[in-house]
């Protein structure tokens, strides 16, 4: 947790997607999975309830996927009720 918060105030820290430096016209986007750092292009932004939170999160693409690609075969897997 520690790091994470330090990484917020240091200037030279970059996306952990792209690479992509942060500065003031970048701003630092945290993964609600992984916590780790990303910009607006390499992040998503989900509203509503989304996995298991209520309210607006922001996830990764590689967590979103990864976790939206295990619901739906989850859900493909839930018997049909005739």
């Amino acid at each position: 947790k520690m790091q994470v918060f330090a990484s917020l105030f240091n200037s030279s820290s970059c996306c952990d997607g792209c690479n992509k430096h942060f500065n003031f016209t970048s701003k630092r986007r945290q993964c609600s999975i992984c916590k780790n750092l990303f910009c607006r292009n390499c992040s998503v932004k989900v509203k509503g309830k989304h996995l298991g939170f209520l309210d607006a999160k922001r996830y990764c693409v590689p967590c979103y996927s990864r976790v939206s690609r295990a619901q739906s075969l989850e859900a493909s897997q839930i018997p049909a009720v005739s």
